[in-house]
């Protein structure tokens, strides 16, 4: 009977143990589409380095939130090796609290990368906003001056009318 029930608390410590490998890669997974999208934020802040300081600044802690999380995913995996090695029955909880709270944390460093890249979307679509002013300014610019420079013309023109004119009045 106590091989039986020892059989059967082994049998529970590698299932456990399984699912404990199975949330891991789930997290490891989760953690390489972070870094995907990590990756793809920082391309993007950096063909936008002149959009705005704030989300550069937003897009940095994002970075460091996703090292962090990389970070404790690498101590949990080590956590996890040793815990393997000492499954006495307690081993097996503290390991899913730890895998646990390591999701948590995940989840909010996610939520904080989010944050930044609506930040920085914001930044981006105030900067198309500035350049279309910006391009309209010049546009209206350029009117004036055309039209200044034809101004020009017909006021010397004008002007050399009215010298001709006034020598023609005198010959007269």
């Amino acid at each position: 009977a106590e091989r039986d029930k020892a059989k059967s608390d082994v049998a529970e410590k590698e299932s456990a143990e399984e699912a404990a490998k199975k949330a891991l890669e789930t997290a490891i997974n989760e953690d390489k589409n972070k870094a995907e999208e990590l990756s793809k934020a920082s391309a993007d802040e950096k063909a936008q380095l002149s959009a705005s300081q704030v989300s550069a600044k937003q897009l940095a802690d994002a970075k460091k939130v996703a090292e962090e999380a990389a970070n404790a995913l690498v101590k949990a995996q080590k956590e996890k090796e040793t815990a393997q090695k000492v499954l006495d029955g307690t081993g097996v909880e503290e390991i899913v609290a730890e895998r646990d709270a390591a999701k948590e944390t995940l989840d909010a460093k996610a939520a904080t990368e989010n944050t930044a890249k609506q930040e920085l979307d914001r930044a981006k679509e105030a900067d198309a906003k500035k350049a279309t002013a910006l391009k309209n300014a010049k546009s209206v610019e350029a009117d004036q001056i055309k039209k200044s420079q034809e101004t020009a013309a017909n006021l010397s023109s004008a002007e050399e009318k009215q010298k001709q004119a006034q020598e023609n009045l005198k010959k007269a």
